[in-house]
């Protein structure tokens, strides 16, 4: 499926990271029995993120189809999201849009993106 525009994606809150709670190193999380869509199914695509001079690359699972995009972080943990893990939400076009925090229990940063990768606007969620 060819998608034209990159719209909106989560990165996990640094914050959180710096409560002192680990994560799991070098694999995707195992099976979880409340996910429809499992991680390890994913599609993935690397993100660059930041100034030039320290670019960060961040590994999202992609949330092409509506019933993914509508599960999103749902009931994962910490320790079940890397800290150069996220999600990308990609849509056909253009579109304001917001996100719930339903059954999310992580604190998540949410980045609103232009068609260029631009970023627009980033808001911190909490669970």
């Amino acid at each position: 499926m060819m998608v034209s525009v990159l719209l909106a994606a989560l990165i996990l809150n640094p914050a959180a990271q710096a409560a002192g709670q680990t994560q799991q190193k070098d694999q995707d999380p195992p099976y979880n029995r409340n996910r429809v869509h499992q991680l390890r199914d994913l599609d993935k695509a690397v993100l660059k993120v930041g100034p030039s001079d320290k670019i960060k690359k961040v590994t999202c699972w992609v949330m092409d189809e509506e019933s993914k995009r509508q599960e999103g972080m749902m009931f994962l943990r910490l320790q079940d999201v890397k800290d150069d893990q996220g999600m990308i939400f990609a849509f056909k076009s253009e579109l304001p849009l917001s996100f719930w925090m339903k059954n999310t229990y992580i604190p998540l940063d949410i980045a609103y993106l232009d068609k260029n990768g631009k970023i627009l606007r980033i808001y911190t969620m909490r669970p």
